[in-house]
């Protein structure tokens, strides 16, 4: 129901509008008491008097619950935005029109509020994940510098002590054990240096990247075949997509080969230069029924994943049927604000000799799951 006074108390601040609303509605009733009062204060009409007052009463209540209600109407799509908002939808703005000029300007300053929260939010994520990979590139070197060098001596130390002469046979057999558990703990500690921060994306690119992710995720028994699907032409891309693309493929293997049970995963990586983006996808044939909502904040490997790809300005797509398997999509632009300015080449500033010491490729999946 609209009444006629809406459209134009609506154009009006929303103080003018109760004021106004309301000193009508107390100068009518005024007028009809009066009147009242003159015409029908007499004890044969007292009966009538009170019907008309309690009448005039719920007539004035009724006409400021309408006129208010009309004038507040925009306020609840404020509201609607501030409930979006809170259920994670932070790209949910409110369209600043109306006659009200203070909800244009609340509608305004509310889309100023969302749009600094986004920024600040890209920002602290962007720098979260810069420290991260900084963090890895430092426990890798360690990890080569440090352990894999105490490691190579304690092996060479065995192989000196195992050449005495005097030394019995059963003390060659435990020494000669000895030296395999060090053989393999060194193998595992490049292995773990490798996948912290490897070097083949830093002086090859992505596509050598991905392989590497299906080579050592595919060795183990039961673990799942991963195939790699590339189209012909693929260059070089900023090292900031490139880092994310590979995070992102590195950790769905990952929880593929390790949570879903499933027995092949397929990597496909596209490239649309008309579109100018990148898109990733990790698509299993395992158990499925993975919840999307998980990626919002409940789960932290889907989340880190989310947080990647809108870190650069891209979206991230969970499909999951129970039984049907899972598909993860990450898409990138290419112009993403983040990715401005980087180097394609990705030259690195302290290279990792960590990989290019490493004696084998490990058979282990990527990185640290988190339960998708």
């Amino acid at each position: 129901m609209r009444l006629p006074l809406a459209a134009p108390l609506r154009r009006r601040s929303l103080f003018q509008t109760v004021i106004v609303a309301n000193s009508l509605i107390i100068v009518a009733g005024a007028l009809l008491g009066t009147w009242a009062t003159l015409n029908l204060a007499r004890p044969s009409r007292l009966v009538t008097l009170v019907c008309l007052v309690a009448a005039g009463i719920s007539v004035s209540l009724g006409v400021n619950y309408l006129v208010l209600r009309a004038a507040f109407a925009p306020l609840r799509g404020l509201i609607a935005v501030m409930g979006a908002v809170r259920s994670g939808r932070l790209d949910a703005r409110a369209v600043p029109t109306g006659p009200s000029p203070d909800l244009r300007r609340m509608a305004a300053t509310l889309n100023l509020m969302l749009d600094r929260l986004q920024v600040e939010r890209r920002r602290h994520a962007e720098r979260v994940l810069e420290a991260l990979e900084r963090e890895r590139e430092r426990v890798a070197r360690e990890l080569h510098d440090e352990t894999s060098q105490t490691l190579t001596r304690q092996i060479i130390g065995l192989d000196l002590l195992r050449q005495r002469a005097d030394l019995p046979a059963d003390a060659r057999a435990q020494i000669a054990g000895l030296r395999a558990g060090a053989e393999r703990t060194l193998g595992e500690v490049h292995r773990l240096a490798r996948d912290l921060r490897p070097t083949v994306l830093d002086d090859l690119g992505l596509v050598p990247a991905l392989r590497s992710i299906a080579s050592d995720a595919g060795g183990p028994p039961g673990a799942p075949r991963v195939l790699v699907e590339v189209p012909a032409g693929i260059e070089r891309f900023p090292a900031a997509i490139e880092t994310a693309c590979y995070r992102i493929v590195q950790e769905g293997v990952t929880n593929a080969a390790r949570h879903s049970g499933a027995s092949a995963v397929t990597v496909r990586l596209d490239h649309d230069p008309i579109a100018r983006r990148v898109a990733v996808e990790v698509i299993d044939n395992g158990r499925g029924g993975v919840d999307p909502a998980r990626a919002a904040g409940g789960g932290l490997g889907l989340f880190g994943m989310r947080e990647r790809a809108e870190l650069l300005g891209g979206t991230f797509t969970i499909e999951s049927e129970p039984g049907a398997g899972t598909r993860l999509v990450a898409t990138i632009p290419l112009d993403a604000e983040a990715a401005v300015g980087a180097d394609p080449r990705r030259p690195s500033a302290e290279p990792n000799a960590a990989a290019a010491s490493a004696p084998g490729r490990s058979k282990a999946a990527a990185s640290r799951p988190i339960r998708s």
